[in-house]
């Protein structure tokens, strides 16, 4: 029978490596979706504030 933890770390690298892929393939896309969540964030922020 196969040990998950030996295999975990493997599995995360893979991810972590098709995750980079995939925000560099999709780049102008996050940006603009991460651009669109700071805004709001700032917007929720500023709202506390006051």
């Amino acid at each position: 029978m196969i040990d998950k933890n030996t295999r975990l770390p493997d599995y995360q690298i893979t991810n972590f490596r098709s995750l980079v892929f995939h925000f560099l393939w999709n780049d102008k896309i996050i940006l603009s979706h991460l651009g669109k969540i700071i805004d709001s964030i700032l917007a929720a922020t500023d709202l506390q504030k006051w």
